[in-house]
């Protein structure tokens, strides 16, 4: 199995693909450390995480991916309160058009990771963050 760590303080955005086993680091605030790790293959995904305060670990989760596409992380400010967040995004499986998103915000509140929904229940689709408009 190959295992690869790529370690990344971040101030722009990140991409790369999951095959059997990537972790990334990356600082959410001054206050707070993510570590993401992907594990898996086509069609049985997860992806871990860890939020430390400095070193002591506060939240740690997974989160199962229901994809027959390999499956890819971005780590950006989406919502433009300062603080780093991930999406995990693949390819849709029906002609491969389109990039099929989960986004994820970090709170303060629950000091974790929290994932937001489309109003109209369906998928995030083609997601860019335009910092200049914010939106």
């Amino acid at each position: 199995m190959i295992h690869s760590k790529i370690i990344f303080f971040i101030s722009s955005l990140v991409s790369f693909n999951a095959f059997s086993s990537n972790t990334i680091e990356f600082n959410i605030s001054k206050k707070y450390n993510a570590e993401i790790t992907t594990v898996g293959q086509e069609g049985d995904y997860k992806v871990k995480y860890k939020i430390f305060e400095k070193t002591r670990l506060i939240q740690g989760k997974i989160i199962h991916v229901d994809s027959e596409r390999k499956i890819n992380m971005l780590i950006d400010d989406f919502n433009f309160d300062g603080k780093k967040d991930f999406s995990i995004w693949h390819i849709d499986e029906g002609m491969g058009t389109y990039k099929i998103f989960r986004i994820f915000f970090f709170t303060d509140k629950n000091y974790d990771f929290n994932e937001i929904h489309s109003p109209c229940g369906d998928d995030y689709i083609d997601v860019r963050v335009d910092k200049q408009k914010k939106n």
